[in-house]
């Protein structure tokens, strides 16, 4: 019996595809945890179902790793955002040497919502972007600095809508 595979292609644009030895696509890879039929927890593209789990992690590639934890009534639990990019790595361990509860010495930095830690650190991060502008590292803190925006517009907003008034709340 012959089983046929149905391969997907998908042209990378030209800031995504890697320069140097690090040979990772420069994207956010966006994942959720979901449980099985059979009550197995894998990891699956953001928006998509369980299926057979692939002989190797297909995600390993992608510099960052967004993952939203699911229970298994559907109810998100928790976000984590992992840095598989050895470059950032080094990067946000030269920046940020201590922070309480955080190793970047690790193999795996996992990094648990909110995002404290990068968002106190954005500033110094744009600093070493603009150090590395047109290298694969700087291609990479860019990945971050981007994802940071997108994920911190909402909390720069009532930030700002504060400051204008002289005021500030607890969380921020």
């Amino acid at each position: 019996m012959a089983f046929m595979f149905k391969s997907v292609i998908k042209k990378l644009t030209p800031e995504e595809v890697p320069l140097g030895d690090d040979q990772m696509i420069i994207k956010v890879k966006r994942l959720d945890s979901r449980y099985t039929r059979r009550g197995h927890i894998e990891l699956v593209e953001a928006g998509t179902a369980p299926v057979k789990k692939p002989e190797q992690d297909p995600y390993m590639d992608y510099v960052l790793q967004h993952v939203r934890y699911y229970s298994q009534l559907g109810i998100l639990q928790r976000q984590t955002l992992e840095i598989k990019s050895r470059l950032l790595k080094k990067v946000l361990k030269e920046i940020i040497e201590d922070y309480p509860g955080i190793s970047f010495q690790t193999a795996n930095v996992t990094l648990e919502y909110p995002l404290r830690v990068l968002w106190y650190f954005r500033a110094e991060l744009q600093v070493a972007r603009d150090a590395e502008k047109k290298s694969e590292k700087g291609r990479h803190i860019e990945l971050l600095i981007n994802f940071l925006n997108d994920e911190f517009r909402q909390v720069d907003k009532d930030r700002q809508n504060l400051l204008a008034e002289g005021l500030i709340n607890f969380d921020l």
